[in-house]
């Protein structure tokens, strides 16, 4: 669940204002070579791209060729924000999806 001390932007792909450091997520920042990196309330999750390609949704962003800053997705400091995604919606997504 989210932290209520923790405050983050809710609009674009922006955490520019925080109170504390993104937390990396205990079960779902993995180690798989071609990742990406989300933010969502606060967290950071580190998912393998073919787990994504599953995903009409994630599938669609992945093929988009504008999908933000140089490098976003890509490290800790530049994490794709997931705005109007809950942590629950997000860790249930990848639970399943690490299940098939």
């Amino acid at each position: 669940m989210a932290d209520p001390d923790r405050t983050n932007t809710k609009s674009g792909s922006s955490d520019a204002v925080r109170a504390k450091p993104l937390e990396r997520h205990a079960r779902h920042y993995e180690t798989e070579p071609e990742y990406l990196i989300f933010s969502v309330e606060g967290y950071l999750y580190r998912v393998p791209v073919d787990r994504l390609q599953e995903s009409a949704y994630f599938r669609d962003m992945l093929e988009s060729t504008n999908t933000g800053i140089v490098g976003e997705g890509k490290s800790d400091e530049h994490p794709i924000t997931l705005a109007g995604l809950s942590n629950f919606e997000m860790e249930n997504f990848l639970d399943v999806k690490k299940a098939k």
